[in-house]
């Protein structure tokens, strides 16, 4: 695990808008295997699709900014010049989703305002999901809807991080306490999901999830089954809804929160609703020509994914079969993707899908690894992350050096600037400083970092005067 420290800079107005920005905040990213960008991916490159967070590009200062036209379209120029990237999957639109869905709670004043303020901003008045799918467009990508299955917010006694109270919750889950999952004393809800046994919550969220993926434009939805909270306490405490012990009871002549049952057969019973849902919602996308993704548990791909290491073994949906040889043979899904770097996985994966029409992908940080080359030349796809230190954080492959920072390509320029900071280039402060002014805001962003990253304190006039400039992210 690796901590970023936000530091975001204070307040700033756009007219009449004051939008929040986030002070000394540390925000904990888990990620499946952190690695260096390797000199011989300079020569070869893989078939690469990217995911980008978004939500997180937004509150962490040295992840790739997402917070303007000029930034949208500088990943997607980025992306598709330099890694040849194809398609992206775009959390983004679920922040939508969750603006329009969730209540969220006053009593947590930084994540609300987070939310209310500036991710509200982001997504009305910037329309930064709209920019996204313009530059796809624009540099030949598709573009894939990223949203959770299981993740629908929570209760407001539920952490995340250490957050409390939870800042927000569905309303469907409000408006229907009884599609939560409780436990088998129907004291309490699991905190996240919506229990796929009711007709009426799938066709709730299908209607959703069709209207934003047809809606905006995007050619897919992607689902991870990860829940972004730390609410459950042990494996089988929820699932014990009215509609999933008669169906137990009618199989099996068992109550299931009164006597000793089979829980395997139980977990498989539960996924048989998922899938009920999957097969639902795949029929609802591809009859107007759009694609389903699913993400597997890199450890377990018959369970719902661990989200981080803090939780262990323990998915925070419970104990539910994923039953992805079912989906792959009923052609339920189009796209399987093991999410995170396990070869030995992806390999059960592979063999459980030998014929099948789905498409394979493996998401990785490490996507320029050699062990990933007999899986590409197999058909598999890589699925790159877009972060720092995940392998597609060099804006360009191509040397830099001193004569770069004059390149008209804006990569190099930003490139040439972030090798100096890293200390793979020797530059003076003044030199740096020259491009602070760039036309660029990407550059003109790379070089106050710059300016800090090598303690350039005779330039604190010119990082107050960066304070000042038009885009946020600068």
């Amino acid at each position: 695990m690796e901590f970023w420290s936000a530091g975001l800079a204070g307040r700033k107005a756009f007219g009449n808008k004051v939008f929040f920005r986030f002070v000394d905040v540390v925000w904990l990213v888990i990620l499946p295997v952190i690695v260096q960008f390797p000199t011989w991916a300079q020569t070869e490159i893989p078939p690469l699709y990217a995911y980008s967070s978004v939500g997180d590009n937004q509150w962490l200062s040295d992840w790739f900014p997402i917070d303007s036209p000029a930034t949208v379209e500088a990943q997607f120029e980025y992306l598709s010049k330099t890694y040849g990237i194809k398609r992206m999957y775009w959390r983004g639109e679920q922040d939508r989703i969750w603006l329009r869905y969730c209540q969220f709670r006053r009593e947590n004043p930084l994540p609300y305002g987070w939310w209310m303020d500036w991710l509200r901003y982001l997504n009305d008045e910037v329309k930064t999901n709209e920019l996204a799918v313009v530059a796809a467009r624009r540099h030949g990508m598709e573009i894939y809807v990223f949203s959770g299955l299981f993740d629908h917010a929570a209760q407001g006694d539920v952490g995340g991080l250490g957050i409390f109270p939870y800042v927000g919750e569905d309303r469907l889950r409000l408006q229907h306490p009884e599609w939560c999952p409780v436990d088998r004393w129907g004291e309490r809800v699991s905190p996240g999901p919506i229990e796929f046994c009711y007709p009426e919550a799938r066709k709730a969220l299908i209607s959703r999830w069709l209207h934003h993926v047809t809606k905006y434009g995007y050619d897919g939805l992607s689902l991870y089954t990860y829940i972004e909270n730390f609410g459950l306490r042990y494996a089988d405490e929820f699932g014990y809804n009215e509609p999933i012990v008669g169906e137990f009871k009618r199989r099996y002549g068992v109550d299931i929160r009164t006597e000793p049952f089979n829980k395997e057969a139980w977990y498989r019973l539960r996924g048989e609703y998922v899938t009920q849902f999957l097969r639902e919602l795949h029929s609802a996308l591809s009859a107007r020509g759009k694609k389903l993704s699913i993400a597997l548990e890199r450890n377990n791909p018959n369970g719902p994914q661990v989200w981080g290491a803090i939780t262990a073994d323990l998915p925070g949906a419970g104990r539910i079969y994923m039953d992805w040889q079912r989906w792959a043979e009923e052609g339920i899904v189009d796209e399987l993707c093991v999410w995170g770097s396990n070869d030995v996985t992806l390999s059960k994966v592979m063999q459980g899908c030998k014929g099948r029409a789905v498409k394979l992908m493996v998401m990785t940080t490490g996507p320029f690894d050699k062990i990933w080359k007999p899986f590409t030349e197999a058909g598999v796809t890589i699925l790159g992350f877009v972060a720092p230190k995940c392998g597609l954080d060099r804006v360009t492959l191509e040397p830099t050096s001193l004569k770069t920072l004059t390149s008209p390509d804006w990569r190099l320029r930003m490139q040439t600037l972030a090798d100096i900071g890293a200390g793979t280039l020797n530059a003076g402060a003044d030199i740096v400083a020259a491009l602070a002014k760039d036309p660029h805001v990407l550059v003109r962003r790379e070089s106050l970092r710059t300016l800090g990253a090598i303690k350039a304190q005779d330039q604190v006039a010119l990082l107050e005067a960066g304070l000042a400039d038009k885009e946020s992210s600068v």
